[in-house]
Parts: structure tokens; sequence; C-alpha cells
């Protein structure tokens, strides 16, 4: 599946990348990245983003109140596209290896959450 991560910083890109060591690819990641300049221009590179993709895609955010998710949410709900914030690793992770969006994946990487007690 495609994953269109947009993250604030060069996350989405430290996503792309991991994604790449541990999985043998990363051409289903398409970061966005934003920078000092807000979520100015992120809502058109979110569109060019969806528009290049073939097949299932979900677009990922970093923070549920933040930029990035203002500024994808609206487009995700437009084009009925699964949208989850909150990345992590696991997360995405689950989404490069589906064929197709299902809640249990986020269930999976909210699952790889926790606390280890030292």
């Amino acid at each position: 599946m495609n994953v269109v991560i947009v993250t604030h910083g060069r996350l989405a890109e430290g996503f792309a990348n991991a994604a790449e060591v541990l999985l043998g690819t990363s051409a289903a990641v398409i970061p966005i990245c934003v920078g000092e300049t807000g979520e100015r221009g992120v809502a058109e590179r979110v569109t060019e983003a969806l528009e290049a993709c073939d097949g299932p895609t979900v677009i990922v955010t970093d923070v549920l109140a933040g930029s990035t998710t203002q500024a994808a949410f609206p487009i995700a709900r437009e084009r009925g596209v699964p949208f989850v914030t909150g990345a992590n690793l696991s997360l995405v992770m689950e989404l490069v290896l589906a064929d197709a969006f299902d809640l249990t994946m986020v269930d999976a990487a909210r699952d790889q959450v926790m606390l280890l007690e030292t």
C-alpha cells in the first residue's frame, strides 16, 4: 500500500529510510517534510503525492493537532483516503506491507507503544 507520510522536520524521510533498511524497499513511502514554513504548500504537495500513487493509499501524519494534520486531513476527507495520525515505525511498516487499509493495523502499531519498567 502507498503511504503518504506528512511530518514536521525530516521525520518523514527517516520513516522512508527505516522502511528501506528493514523491509528492503521504501518505494511505497512518499515523505512530505514540513519545515519552518508550516503548512504553506503542504496541501498541494499532498495532492500531488496522491495523484502520483497507483493503488490503495493512506495518509499518515505525526501529530494529531499539528499543522501537518490540519493541512492533510481535509484532502483525505475530500478524496475518501484513509487517514491516520500519531505515526510510528510499526504503523508505517504494517501499511507498506498491506494490500489494503484495515483498522487492525492501527491497533497493532498502537500495541507497540509501551512503558518497559526498569
